[in-house]
């Protein structure tokens, strides 16, 4: 698109799959590659700023215009992200503190991990067997991901040395010391892993988008090079030194053999690559430097298939296949007597090691068979959980065919999340993050209110006083709770949401979830027992002998029922509230609210009603016309540049 060559035409389509594919991952793109035309169109030489800054429009149109042919499939996902997901949320800083915070450097330990991480991925793997402390500062997998190849290190330091006295243009030069710049300061500071995650808390997962930045200027340098460039020795054996130091660093901590291996195949490749460059500074002859040339790109190669090999192969992350059924006890039984083992080394390869069933728990045939019995046996709307773990936490019921009550961490609803804190933090599972109903099982009263009916589980004799066994199936039993699960409520008295929040405790939760809903502008009490003060004896007996029926949907996106109310009041859905929804009652639209903080709800006069909930998904409509409107723009503009190009042919000949 810059240079204005053949295939320019398909920069939109580049955008559109980008689009299509992750809004996250489209942003960080773009946001890269915007930088990037800005400073590609400030390094060209004969243009005005006129021409430069039509240039730049023109290419941000372009990418609007990918992005605009994908709002099919973008639009819906961004408003999940954006207003359902609670990934997004922002802590209310001003403006001085926010740019404080993108301001202020980081940790030592920070720029410790941050120069290892530039010679290798796989430097800080202790388990728990490091000599020395651990280096990295969030996570493993969200620190900065700067490797390369460590030519690229070695390469990319002489560019900045080079750069001055190459064959390029004063503007060129001066745009690329900024871009340099720009990168250390992004890198070095929170406000660039700020900027590439929404502007939320800094991450560093966005510094995949140097890798091309890198390898742009690596091949800038190779062809420097080959043209018989000089280099810069001080800092050939200045990047040695520091290499040395991150590889000693890491062989110190390096948990097992394969990454002491990976370490060892680094160096030799590092010193092998460093000894080239150093030829490069003295030796003149064409051949010869061709000759070396070569030989520093083989030991490219090992460099980073040693160092690929070891990220895919030895991190402990879920295996593509399952450990066979008939050596699963087996392989268990070992991986147990590992885990206690005296020596370190054989406990921490334990849980490399570790057998998976992960496919077959989350697939597996026994717990189809449990679903369609129950769909055979029950007609009614109900949910289902369990009371084991399969697989991982964040697919445990999605995976399984029915939407239970766990959900994925990074779109998990914001206001399911909301009541669980409020209410039930003990359903939190390892973090903020994850929050599961297996845990916290043994709460039948809060299966009821959740509408959960039935429990598969591995256990054939149940706490009778909470649920009572139906049957069995295969290997799992399915167990009924005793408590009449609802799938939605009948109140007919308020409390204010902030009164929920503020009075709610584990010892007076169920008073106030059962006995009045929470609403926003809800009424306002200093304690749970002014609910009972509230309500006459009319309303008390109005809403025992009231209720609300939903029917077992069709599909996801249509829910009928029926609403019996002896006295006005509220209906509570169990449905998480999100937009996208809206209801009718009677054939009328009616508006919901948002009750018990994390569900929808509807205020219903007296009498019998018949209701209907429909869920559209939010941008979808917008993004189907938006997509369509975007791919005629997109054809008739390259069919305008495409009848330019023949005139301007038939113009020359």
């Amino acid at each position: 698109f810059i240079q204005k060559k053949k295939g320019k035409a398909l920069f939109p389509v580049m955008v559109f799959l980008c689009g299509i594919y992750s809004v996250y991952f489209t942003y960080m793109c773009l946001a890269a590659t915007g930088l990037y035309l800005l400073f590609r169109i400030l390094m060209l030489d004969g243009l005005t700023w006129k021409e430069r800054i039509q240039r730049f429009l023109l290419g941000c149109a372009e990418m609007i215009m990918g992005v605009g042919m994908s709002l099919v499939v973008f639009l819906p996902m961004a408003e999940v992200l954006l207003d359902v997901s609670s990934r997004l949320e922002s802590d209310g800083t001003g403006l001085l503190d926010f740019l404080r915070q993108c301001f202020t450097p980081y940790s030592r330990k920070f720029y410790l991990s941050m120069l290892k991480r530039m010679f290798s991925s796989n430097l800080q793997n202790g388990y728990g067997l490091a000599k020395g402390p651990q280096q990295y500062v969030m996570n493993y997998y969200e620190d900065p991901v700067l490797f390369c190849s460590t030519l690229a290190v070695f390469l990319n330091v002489q560019f900045l040395a080079v750069l001055r006295k190459a064959d390029m243009t004063k503007r060129a030069k001066r745009v690329l010391y900024g871009v340099a710049a720009l990168i250390l300061v992004g890198t070095a500071l929170p406000v660039g892993g700020t900027v590439f995650n929404y502007f939320t808390l800094p991450t560093q997962r966005y510094t995949f988008v140097l890798m091309t930045v890198f390898l742009l200027l690596m091949a800038w340098m190779w062809d420097y090079m080959r043209k018989g460039g000089k280099l810069n020795l001080v800092l050939i054996l200045a990047v040695t030194a520091l290499m040395g130091w991150a590889y000693w660093c890491g062989y110190e901590q390096a948990g097992f053999q394969e990454y002491r291996t990976n370490i060892l195949i680094l160096t030799v490749t590092g010193i092998l690559t460093a000894v080239c460059l150093t030829l490069l500074c003295f030796l003149k002859d064409t051949q010869i430097r061709n000759v070396i040339l070569g030989v520093m790109g083989v030991v490219l190669v090992v460099n980073v298939v040693s160092e690929g090999g070891t990220n895919y192969q030895n991190r402990v992350t879920m295996k593509k296949t399952d450990v066979p059924a008939e050596v699963m006890v087996q392989e268990t039984q070992r991986y147990e007597e590992m885990r206690t083992s005296d020596d370190k080394e054989i406990k921490y390869r334990a849980e490399i090691e570790k057998p998976q069933d992960f496919f077959r728990e989350m697939y597996r045939v026994d717990l189809a068979d449990c679903l369609n019995y129950l769909k055979e046996n029950d007609p009614t709307f109900y949910r289902v959980e369990k009371d084991y773990i399969s697989g991982t936490v964040s697919m445990d019921s999605s995976g399984q065919g029915y939407r239970g009550i766990s959900t994925y961490n990074s779109v998990m609803n914001g206001n399911v999340k909301e009541f669980v804190e409020t209410c039930y933090p003990e359903l939190f599972f390892a973090d903020h993050n994850h929050y599961t109903f297996w845990n916290n099982v043994d709460d039948n009263w809060l299966a009821a209110f959740l509408g959960v009916k039935y429990i598969l589980s591995g256990n054939g004799e149940p706490d009778e006083t909470k649920y009572k066994l139906l049957d069995q199936v295969g290997s799992l039993y399915i167990h009924e709770n005793v408590l009449d699960a609802q799938t939605a409520h009948f109140y007919t008295q308020d409390i204010s949401e902030e009164s929920l929040k503020e009075l709610c405790t584990e010892e007076n939760r169920e008073e106030l979830l059962g006995e009045a809903i929470a609403l926003e502008d809800g009424t306002e009490i200093g304690d749970a027992s002014e609910i009972q003060t509230l309500k006459s004896e009319e309303q008390e007996t109005a809403e025992q002998n009231s209720s609300v029926t939903l029917d077992a949907p069709q599909k996801d996106s249509v829910v009928t029922g029926s609403v019996h109310a002896e006295a006005d009041g509220y209906a509570l859905f169990m449905i998480p509230y999100e937009k996208g929804w809206s209801l009718t009652i009677d054939g009328e639209k009616a508006e919901l609210l948002r009750g018990d903080i994390g569900f929808l709800a509807c205020e219903v006069p007296e009498g019998d009603h018949t209701i209907l909930l429909t869920f559209e998904a939010p941008g979808l409509k917008a993004g189907t016309i938006g997509s369509v409107l975007f791919w005629i723009l997109f054809a008739q503009s390259r069919l305008l540049i495409i009848r330019k190009n023949k005139t301007r042919k038939s113009a020359g000949a």
